[in-house]
């Protein structure tokens, strides 16, 4: 009988948990700050994603990881941490390109999650991950939610690339 990965239940809770954490408390408390405010802790958040690069450090995955899976991983993750940290200063200097950066790297790095764990499922990656398994289990339910969360944000402020 093939069992289920065990990742696939652990990140569906987490999913919920981190939406619901997202509904009753944390979105409802961005609403209230300013642009400023509010985006910053997400911005820093994704500017944290260069964790991403443990997918292609042999000290942490285990020989054998799907190429297919880690460097696409490793990489968009590094572009979605690079770009964040360019929207984090752009936002906190008041430019006017940050709102276009904002949602920039929202798309970018919601694209990169989704297509990380869809090629790490076809690639049974989560078998090679070794240290880095709390990425996928933990990190990425979170980021996926402050993502939707972010699509809400810029939405519900009527903030558009234009502004």
């Amino acid at each position: 009988m093939e069992q289920i990965p065990l990742i696939t239940p652990i990140m569906i809770g987490n999913i919920i948990l981190f939406s619901l954490m997202a509904k009753w408390y944390v979105f409802p408390g961005l609403k209230r700050l300013t642009l400023i405010e509010a985006f910053t802790p997400i911005l820093i958040l994704n500017s944290a994603r260069f964790l991403g690069l443990m997918f292609i450090s042999s000290d942490v995955a285990k020989a054998g990881m799907p190429e297919a899976f880690s460097i696409p991983a490793a990489y968009g993750d590094l572009l979605t941490a690079i770009l964040a940290g360019i929207a984090l200063i752009a936002l906190r200097n008041k430019s006017r390109s940050a709102i276009a950066l904002i949602w920039l790297v929202n798309i970018v790095g919601l694209v990169d999650l989704l297509y990380a764990v869809t090629i790490g499922v076809l690639n049974n990656a989560t078998a090679y991950m070794g240290a880095a398994y709390w990425i996928p289990a933990f990190i990425v339910p979170g980021l996926l939610v402050s993502h939707i969360m972010t699509f809400k944000l810029l939405r519900d402020r009527g903030l558009t690339s234009k502004r």
